[in-house]
């Protein structure tokens, strides 16, 4: 199951509730943030990404939730300031909660895993991702 959804306004959990049934045991990964960090802050971000969270574990509250690292984006410091921020913050609030894993496995070989915009994923990042 794949979900594409930007975290603000709530349309993340309009999507995911069509996705994942009510009570439905399993595991939902998430990879977003990206675009939300460059346009809004970090605190911002994160919010969303604790509310979506709470709001799945109401929804479906045996499923487990899997958080991939927001990989960098090379050309915006501004931006990657506020991902590493995001990062950091989520990582934290899944020490504390054994239902949340965080996992940092964001490529740096931005020739080699990213397209030419350095921002997504190509075939070569998609793989090493889901290993």
């Amino acid at each position: 199951m794949s979900c594409l959804c930007r975290l603000q306004n709530n349309t993340y959990f309009i999507q995911i509730e069509t996705i994942v049934p009510k009570l439905f045991s399993c595991t939902v990964t998430f990879l977003c943030g990206g675009n939300d960090c460059a346009d809004s802050d970090s605190e911002h971000v994160t919010g969303e990404y604790e509310e979506m969270m709470r709001k799945l574990k109401q929804h479906a509250p045996k499923c487990k939730i899997v958080v991939v690292a927001i990989p960098p984006r090379r050309r915006d410091q501004t931006v990657n300031h506020r991902i590493r921020q995001v990062n950091h913050n989520i990582h934290y609030l899944a020490q504390f909660d054994s239902e949340i894993s965080f996992i940092e496995n964001v490529p740096h070989d931005f020739n080699v895993h990213f397209r030419k915009d350095l921002t997504h994923f190509n075939e070569h990042g998609k793989q090493m991702l889901a290993k």
